[in-house]
């Protein structure tokens, strides 16, 4: 019996860890649903009876490891990778192209507990993996802020911070710059000076990044070290300076207590005095990098006043808002085209509204008596006509000159082209009502309302006699007149 008993033991044993190993649909095993479920000693003992199962991925493409780390549990994180003692090398894979470490820095409970050094140690080939947007661990670490990790991947291979991601072209110093990490950003650039150098796919430094992710602590820690500093100057691929993104992208109705925006301080001629006593509602990296112009020839910055500006630190931050600030297309130029379009538009508009105001003068309605004067001079509809006619002729001339000429008759335009048409359309109208009411024989008018307003509704409103045309008696004294 107990030989019969030891034949069976190992036959028993791979029975056992067959039927451990088995999946469900989602192909999960059960070490994945004790991880899953919080099941710390139900899978720690997995663990002790089959080391393999930690090899296993799920359909999501997720291992065991992953998600002991991804929930936060050392004690199951700690047991799976003891399989490295028994000769077994555990699945680092995870969704998405992400491993466990990826996970592993931004988890704020599994950092006094060692897991990024003991992953690093067993596998340092995880600090240079890339996920599906091309973030390494890296990455990962400047966008939580989490300064220990960073630490340690820059101490175990520093090139990683040379590593751009796939959609603009980021490095893991752009990510600290936008989500506003400074210290971060201190730890790469003290192992990787140069990083700082770096540009995104759209030829924009670590500034033009911490300006786009509004984070004015950025600009102030950018602007204050030395070797930063020329990075104030530094143009994009559109020739975008950081200053140019700030104006962009700053908070236009924030005010101080002088109730002046942001606008006016970048503008005013005492931009110096005004920032120094500004106290913005709302942060705006636009006045902090204004100021730094104003006080470029003075040395250092004075850390009181920046003091006040504060620090933009929003919402948490998302990768897709990450890759749209960098990746959405510049409105300007199709903001240009359109208001180009708009303004051919008007000038089109006002150019036939003067020509046939212009004909409508020299060729009155009622045309001209022998000895050169006008047939319907004393007619108060025909007088009505040439106050609107001329009215707007000068209206369409105002817009046609507002559209073509570069320099302005006036310093501020007081109204928009498109006020300026209205107007000069709405005179015409009143011009050619009034006009067709002169043609019309006096006895079949309408007698005129003593009320102005409705007086010039009336002439609009009231349609043409078809008796009225040329070479009728208009005068009532049985001579015909003949328009020209």
């Amino acid at each position: 019996m107990e030989r019969g008993d030891e034949e069976r033991g190992p036959a028993d044993g791979e029975s056992q860890n067959k039927l451990l190993q088995v999946k469900n649909s989602d192909n999960d095993t059960t070490l994945h649903l004790a991880v899953r479920y919080n099941h710390d000693e139900v899978a720690i003992r997995l663990m002790e009876a089959d080391p393999q199962l930690c090899c296993f991925t799920n359909k999501a493409n997720e291992s065991p490891l992953f998600l002991a780390v991804r929930k936060g549990t050392p004690s199951i994180v700690h047991c799976i990778l003891k399989a490295y003692e028994s000769g077994v090398s555990p699945s680092f894979q995870g969704t998405n192209g992400l491993t466990a470490l990826h996970a592993a820095v931004t988890q704020e409970q599994l950092k006094d507990k060692d897991v990024v050094e003991i992953l690093v140690s067993k596998n340092r080939d995880l600090i240079k993996e890339v996920d599906a947007i091309g973030w390494t661990p890296l990455h990962y670490a400047a966008f939580t802020g989490n300064v220990e990790a960073t630490q340690l991947l820059m101490e175990s291979d520093s090139s990683a911070s040379y590593i751009m991601d796939l959609s603009s072209k980021m490095s893991a110093l752009h990510v600290a710059a936008y989500a506003g990490h400074t210290k971060v950003m201190e730890e790469l650039i003290r192992y990787q000076p140069d990083t700082c150098d770096l540009v995104n796919s759209k030829g924009q430094t670590v500034l033009h990044s911490a300006i786009l992710g509004g984070q004015g602590k950025v600009v102030n820690y950018i602007l204050r070290t030395p070797k930063l500093t020329g990075l104030i100057n530094e143009a994009d691929e559109d020739g975008n300076t950081p200053l140019h993104i700030a104006v962009k992208v700053v908070d236009k109705a924030a005010v101080n207590k002088k109730v002046s925006k942001a606008i006016d301080i970048f503008l005013g001629q005492n931009s110096e005095e005004q920032v120094s006593n500004t106290d913005l509602r709302q942060p705006s990296v636009c006045t902090i990098l204004t100021y730094h112009l104003a006080n470029t020839n003075k040395g250092t910055i004075d850390s009181t006043v920046l003091h006040q500006f504060g620090s933009c630190v929003g919402d948490p931050f998302l990768q897709q808002k990450i890759s749209n600030d960098f990746n959405k297309p510049d409105t300007s130029a199709i903001e240009h085209e359109r208001q180009k379009s708009l303004s051919n538009f008007n000038l089109v508009v006002t150019t036939l509204i003067g020509t046939v105001t212009f004909t409508a003068a020299i060729t009155p309605p009622g045309g001209f008596k022998s000895d050169g004067k006008l047939v319907l001079s004393d007619d108060p509809f025909f007088q009505v006509f040439q106050i609107f006619n001329f009215g707007s002729f000068m209206i369409a001339m105002l817009a046609i000159c507002n559209e073509s000429t570069l320099v302005r008759l006036m310093p501020i335009q007081i109204t928009t082209p498109a006020v300026l048409v209205q107007y000069s359309i709405g005179s015409l109208l009143v011009a050619f009502g009034s006009a067709t009411m002169a043609v019309t024989p006096k006895h079949q008018r309408k007698a005129p309302p003593k009320n102005p307003i409705a007086f010039i509704l009336s002439i609009i409103v009231t349609p043409a006699s078809p008796e009225a045309k040329p070479g009728v008696d208009l005068q009532g004294d049985g001579k015909q007149i003949k328009s020209v």
